[in-house]
């Protein structure tokens, strides 16, 4: 899959993520192929708002759910 952009429509982001994909696709793999995208999306957008953990403070909550 390419680069996710979100300045386009989301029906010219669906051309461009079929596009990507093999001639053979079935529709489960375009369902997957735009589920996968949506949730990039979703991460990218938590992470924006500073809704996301550094790899630090995930280490930390790791050790501490060990003990």
């Amino acid at each position: 899959m390419s680069t996710i952009e979100t300045s386009n429509t989301p029906i010219q982001e669906l051309q461009k993520l079929i596009n990507t994909l093999p001639e053979d696709a079935t529709w489960e793999d375009i369902e997957y192929a735009m589920n996968v995208v949506q949730k990039i999306r979703k991460g990218q957008e938590s992470a924006k708002s500073g809704q996301c953990l550094s790899s630090n403070e995930v280490r930390k909550q790791f050790q501490e759910w060990r003990k």
